[in-house]
């Protein structure tokens, strides 16, 4: 009889041990769905993210160009102004302006200077705010969080002026912006509407370095000068 109670008490453990790992069992899975789920969301929120800031960075090559112009342009005049003002430093020919640019969506800018960038930096005037922003958003979308996505060098010397914009670019993205702009720059270098502003597109290119777009303008001074007071008339 004792035996008989031993061995029901053996199998009643038995069966609430089996219950128990079961339960176990069961509560481990829905653990690892549960976090399979999260990361899963995660994944694809990220996924979104930067499939929605590659349709984004795809700019209208004909609009982004004829900013990149006008940016030029307008830096050109706040620049050679401020150089006027410092004729007391003929020692000091050369003019440039470097910084990393970022926009939100509610219009706040952020400006940081390029590490290494020289020291013949033009002094910060909030002049340049606008040909900044107008440039940033000719190549990328306004975003929440600081970037420093894009890099923008101005140089302005005795006898020539360059402007260079550095953009970083989902590379899936890169190759098409590159051949839009190229088509954009061949259609307004000829334009009949642009014939004014076509020495700048002539002296516009774009390339592909890996994971960054780089367009650059190099122009002698005088025809700058030339443009800019034939576009005033």
């Amino acid at each position: 009889m004792t035996q008989m109670m031993n061995t029901k008490n053996s199998l009643t453990l038995f069966r609430i041990g089996a219950v128990g790992v079961y339960f176990g069992i069961i509560l481990a899975s829905s653990s690892l769905v549960i976090a399979q789920t999260s990361t899963s969301g995660h994944s694809e929120a990220r996924s979104e993210k930067t499939q929605k800031r590659s349709a984004d960075q795809k700019r209208g090559g004909d609009a982004g160009i004829e900013q990149f112009a006008i940016a030029l342009e307008d830096l050109y005049r706040v620049a050679s102004e401020m150089a006027a003002a410092d004729a007391g430093n003929p020692a000091k020919n050369r003019y440039s302006l470097n910084y990393f640019v970022s926009v939100k969506p509610n219009g706040a800018t952020r400006f940081s200077a390029i590490p290494n960038a020289g020291e013949d930096g033009l002094v910060w005037s909030g002049r340049y705010r606008e040909s900044l922003q107008r440039l940033y958003d000719a190549f990328l979308p306004r975003t929440d969080e600081w970037n420093d996505d894009m890099s923008v060098e101005f140089d302005l010397g005795p006898n020539d002026v360059s402007l260079k914009v550095t953009v970083l670019m989902d590379p899936t993205s890169s190759e098409s912006l590159v051949a839009d702009f190229e088509q954009a720059l061949s259609r307004k270098r000829f334009s009949p509407s642009d014939s004014v502003r076509s020495q700048t597109y002539g002296a516009s290119q774009i390339t592909v370095q890996k994971n960054k777009v780089v367009v650059v303008a190099n122009l002698p001074r005088a025809g700058l000068e030339s443009l800019l007071t034939k576009s005033n008339k």
